[in-house]
């Protein structure tokens, strides 16, 4: 059975595969937050670290648990006009010339190549559907949606309370687990959701 592996940022919906795929593909996604927290999201978070000796313990200890799934073939949040220099990068860290940076890519994506064998990282993402936060705030509140705003505002600093408080205490590991829990993908889900009626009739940016 074919295993792929999808390290991601962002909620994604996977449809059916082809009906002509003979075999069933096992699929994992793996949901995960900036490592190296450029501070580019809405909510803001304290910086996990990665590379001090205690991170690295704990990050290799994730490796080794998603090397047991054995993928494939291993999806990342990177466009495919780059995939020429993921390739380059992967193969000088495969030859011992290149130094992982702190982002999540890196730290579990060039590591898995390498462990197993594997030639390439695929690139999937796509930055023309860019989440329009801005936009989506400003036709809230010219549609008069203050109850929209504040859900917004407060499911934030919800989310911004929650990881900072337990990067205090929890491991890599167990902030992944996190991350990817039922509870955490219903919050992530229900924003989406709470936000479609943003903005007045035929601005429909929350949709």
């Amino acid at each position: 059975m074919k295993k792929f592996l999808i390290l991601s940022l962002s909620l994604v919906v996977l449809n059916a595969f082809s009906q002509h795929v003979k075999q069933p593909i096992e699929i994992v996604l793996l949901g995960t937050f900036h490592f190296d927290n450029p501070g580019l999201d809405v909510a803001q978070f304290k910086n996990a670290n990665v590379l001090t000796p205690k991170r690295q313990t704990e990050i290799l200890e994730v490796v080794e648990k998603l090397k047991k799934y054995n993928p494939d073939k291993i999806f990342i949040e990177s466009t495919p006009e780059r995939q020429y220099r993921t390739d380059s990068l992967i193969d000088q860290y495969k030859k011992g010339t290149y130094t992982l940076k702190a982002n999540e890519i890196h730290q579990l994506g060039y590591r898995l190549a390498k462990d197993l064998n594997l030639h390439t990282l695929y690139g999937v993402d796509n930055h023309d559907t860019d989440f329009p936060f801005d936009s989506l705030m400003k036709s809230a509140a010219a549609a008069g949606q203050m109850n929209l705003i504040q859900f917004v505002q407060q499911a934030i600093d919800s989310v911004q309370k929650h990881f900072n408080s337990s990067l205090d205490k929890m491991t890599i590991g167990q902030l992944l687990l996190d991350a990817n829990s039922a509870k955490s993908n219903w919050q992530q889900l229900e924003f989406y959701f709470k936000v479609l009626p943003a903005g007045k009739m035929g601005n429909h940016v929350g949709s």
